[in-house]
């Protein structure tokens, strides 16, 4: 659903710049960055083209893919040099898409925040599923978000009467008010390990840090345009900040103490918007109009991944952490035996893991090695092993599964029986996006 962006006389835009931008700064450049100017932004529109599902599936599994918004898409980037893999979400819906994050359902979350003022969810194929929250819900430019045990904290410049972060505890459910930063804004929130968070004040030109509970505990810097802050993958208990200095990009390595440990800026860039490790070391760095690889160190411009509209914030989309599966035969987990007159018990367990709500089907699939037959164990709950491979026997978000499967005598034979979690929800076996699996061999004898 479609909102209608409030509309700011002129006099309330300056009004507020002038009392809130940075020495340096102008009132136009921010601007940009807010949204507030006509149209999405500088440079001219860019070359898409969709990405390739196989190979973005191929590279969660392994080390996971970035994702940033470009023009009115959300671009996919390989993770370890920036290449760009083409667009992972084209939704006519998105307006000015700023933030993207993968939530603890492993869904994927877009901050649509300037003309729609709302944050949209998509699932791991990038295919939309419902709008989490909204307009409706009280909200007016809302920016950076992130997750803390399942609650959603949301920015809000609230139309520049007040700024807010707000917590939801689900879709279009607000519990309250978690930080006002009346006098800073803020445009970025990041939680760290310990509960507390960084708070971006693009106005304020801050980084500040806030404790579990939502209060002051100190400014970390000053001074600086900041847009993102994200954690340093390479370095635990560092952070990455994307900003800008004067008209030009600016990165930031750095801890909690203000210890700067790479302080770079890249020439020739249009205020730096986001910011990324890449697995190879350097950056992944957006500005107004680009990405880029960043070399660490020195600042240089390795390669612009992509060009046209802005490019904003970046995230790492992972699902690196395996589920659990398991199947037995008799308790057994390989060449088992059963005498023709026992019945075989063929058990199943998942536990989810990090991987818990991600969408997949699972499949039980038997197979006589004797005669070819190949079974299905019916849909989850029926115990039924039925002739074919057509059904499945759960489709949904991974839970924690503990069932008997099968309990009954079978003929004399030699059997393998499978146990896989399947990325594609097609209602078949899809072999190249078998995600994990485990299997028994077992036989029944005279």
């Amino acid at each position: 659903m479609r909102k209608t962006l409030k509309v700011l006389s002129v006099g309330t835009v300056l009004l507020c710049a002038c009392l809130l931008i940075a020495p340096g700064a102008s009132a136009g450049d921010k601007e940009k960055l807010l949204g507030l100017e006509p149209g999405p932004g500088t440079g001219t529109p860019g070359t898409h083209f969709a990405a390739d599902p196989e190979r973005l599936d191929s590279l969660l599994r392994a080390t996971g893919f970035m994702l940033c918004p470009i023009d009115m898409a959300i671009g996919a980037f390989d993770p370890f040099d920036g290449t760009y893999l083409g667009d992972f979400i084209t939704d006519t819906e998105l307006s000015w898409p700023l933030e993207v994050v993968q939530g603890p359902d492993s869904n994927i979350y877009v901050c649509d925040g300037a003309a729609n003022k709302e944050i949209r969810v998509y699932d791991i194929s990038g295919q939309y599923l419902y709008t989490y929250l909204d307009a409706s819900d009280g909200v007016g430019l809302i920016y950076g978000f992130d997750f803390r045990d399942g609650h959603l904290f949301v920015c809000d410049l609230n139309d520049f009467a007040n700024f807010i972060v707000w917590e939801f505890d689900g879709p279009h459910s607000k519990v309250g008010e978690f930080i006002q930063t009346t006098s800073t804004s803020c445009y970025d929130i990041h939680f760290l390990d310990d509960n507390s968070c960084l708070i971006v004040s693009l106005l304020g030109d801050t980084i500040d840090h806030y404790d579990a509970t939502g209060n002051f505990i100190g400014n970390i810097f000053s001074g600086v345009s900041a847009t993102q802050v994200c954690d340093d993958m390479t370095t635990p208990g560092d952070y990455l900040m994307a900003a800008s200095s004067g008209a030009g990009g600016h990165i930031r390595d750095f801890d909690l103490d203000g210890t700067i440990y790479d302080d770079l800026f890249p020439a020739n860039v249009d205020w730096g918007w986001g910011i990324e490790r890449l697995d190879n070391g350097n950056y992944l760095f957006s500005d107004m109009a680009n990405v880029f690889e960043v070399e660490a160190g020195t600042g240089n411009i390795l390669d612009t991944e992509w060009s046209g509209y802005q490019g904003r914030f970046i995230a790492r989309v992972d699902l690196t952490q395996d589920p659990g599966v398991d199947v037995k035969v008799n308790g057994g987990d390989s060449g088992v035996v059963i005498p023709s007159a026992d019945n075989v018990t063929i058990t199943v367990d998942v536990v989810a893991a990090g991987a818990a709500g991600y969408p997949v089907e699972l499949w039980v699939l038997g197979v006589n090695k004797t005669n070819g037959n190949k079974y299905t164990y019916g849909v989850y709950g029926s115990g039924l092993w039925l002739p074919g491979m057509n059904n499945v026997y759960y489709s949904g978000g991974l839970i924690d599964i503990s069932e008997t499967v099968l309990n009954k005598v079978l003929p004399v034979g030699k059997f393998d029986v499978y146990l896989a979690v399947d990325l594609v929800l097609d209602g078949q076996i899809s072999m190249p996006y078998i995600y994990t699996f485990d299997m028994v061999d077992f036989e029944v004898v005279p």
